[in-house]
């Protein structure tokens, strides 16, 4: 996890630094070049979230369990890279008691509200469950019942899937009062 520069983990003093904060502000600066370039793709898409933006977390290969982001005060945005099929490993959500629906991040952000349980979805060799109830929603909110059909060349290969993601998070100042759990409500 990337955390943004904060000026107030100082000692009560503010004679020099914690040793924590020593350790995130070299951590910063070694990962600085990721940070810059992901806010960048961020602020494409959200240019005022990114300025608010105090966390990115980098992941490789993850699969989750679901859970819920009690640390977020308020919704996060996803983005997926890598060589998984189309149509998987993107985050789901329940947006009601029978109700998850997929939101797609592959080469492409999403927004969701972490503080709903979520996940991230099946990928790699592991085909889709045929009885999946989940509904794949694509970046304009529509829903794409062809998601988990959907193939490219130059993202299907027969050696292991990779995934990587970022997941661009703000914790601790502006508490926003959740709303739905994804912000694209797909419409039939």
């Amino acid at each position: 996890i990337l955390r943004a520069p904060n000026n107030s983990e100082k000692k009560k003093d503010n004679s020099s630094s914690s040793r924590r904060a020593i350790r995130q502000a070299k951590k910063f600066q070694k990962y600085q070049k990721i940070w810059d370039l992901a806010l960048q793709a961020l602020k494409e898409t959200d240019s005022e979230f990114a300025t608010r933006c105090t966390e990115i977390a980098v992941t490789y290969g993850f699969q989750g369990s679901p859970h819920i982001d009690k640390q977020n005060c308020g919704p996060f945005y996803g983005f997926a890279l890598g060589n998984f099929r189309n149509g998987t490993g993107g985050v789901c959500v329940e947006c009601s008691t029978r109700v998850v629906a997929v939101v797609n991040t592959k080469n492409r952000i999403g927004r969701i509200d972490g503080r709903y349980p979520h996940w991230v979805d099946q990928y790699g060799n592991n085909e889709r469950d045929p009885s999946s109830q989940h509904e794949h929603i694509d970046n304009t909110g529509n829903i794409n019942d062809d998601a988990a059909e959907d193939t490219d060349d130059n993202t299907t290969t027969k050696a292991s899937p990779e995934r990587y993601s970022l997941i661009y998070y703000e914790t601790g100042r502006n508490f926003a009062i959740p709303g739905p759990a994804i912000f694209s409500i797909p419409e039939r």
